[in-house]
């Protein structure tokens, strides 16, 4: 099977163990944290009273919490690769007594539904992680109903980053990092699956990292144009840089 792939199991056991200790931390909280970034995907989203939605990636349960709270006439799962992010979901949601809320881990690959159990899907900041972005695509399109949708909120590599800087840079940090994809693979890749790009709108984000000589080596040798389309900054043991983030929603 895919998902027993040696590559695959590498990048899944070096995302597990990341975001196992980040999701802890007070950063990882103010990273991910943008309200008006997620009102706007629930907007995406197409919420109808009665329907199934799924929150891909789910993390601590950004997405699926404020879905549920917003619609408690929907059915809404989150899954995720870190079992111990799950449990702590799926306590919070006990004790907010959240009851149209689940979460479930699963293995990063094949998704474990039915064909045809959601109508709605959603993936915030996960898919640069997907091992197998072409069966990621396929799998959610399987799962989800006629007519149902997928949101999918990534960061872009830009169109001007010839040296695919963001991508060594996103490569530094041990935590299964995969692809960030240009805009127009991105949506490619999707519609060889089944969909059909609608809306979109975008937004930005980012990203800080602890400085040492591999980001000192990666800023010497990039040229300061493609530095500039990211606006990497030193502020003093940190370096950041912010990418644009697409939304956009396809509808099977």
């Amino acid at each position: 099977m895919a998902g027993t792939h040696p590559d695959v199991q590498d990048i899944m056991g070096r995302a597990k163990e990341s975001f196992g200790h980040d999701w802890l931390t007070p950063g990882y909280s103010q990273l991910i944290s943008d309200a008006e970034h997620l009102a706007n995907i629930l907007k995406l989203c197409d919420v109808i009273p009665g329907k199934s939605y799924l929150d891909i990636g789910t993390g601590s349960g950004y997405v699926a919490f404020e879905l549920a709270r917003q619609h408690p006439a929907v059915s809404v799962a989150g899954i995720d690769i870190v079992e111990q992010v799950i449990a702590a979901d799926n306590q919070k949601a006990r004790e907010t007594h959240a009851h149209n809320l689940r979460f479930l881990s699963f293995a990063g690959t094949q998704l474990p539904f039915d064909d045809g159990s959601f109508y709605g899907a959603v993936s915030r900041y996960a898919f640069h992680h997907f091992p197998l972005p072409d069966l990621s695509a396929r799998e959610i399109y399987r799962i989800l109903e006629p007519g149902g949708l997928c949101v999918i909120c990534d960061p872009l590599a830009d169109e001007g980053d010839d040296v695919d800087f963001v991508n060594a840079f996103g490569a530094l940090r041990d935590d299964g990092h995969v692809r960030y994809y240009r805009e127009p693979a991105l949506v490619e890749l999707f519609e060889k699956a089944g969909f059909t790009a609608e809306r979109r709108f975008y937004s930005a984000i980012t990203f800080p990292r602890a400085m040492d000589e591999r980001y000192e080596r990666l800023l010497a040798q990039t040229a300061a144009r493609v530095l500039e389309l990211y606006e990497a900054r030193v502020e003093g043991e940190q370096i950041y840089i912010t990418l644009q983030v697409m939304n956009i929603c396809f509808r099977k």
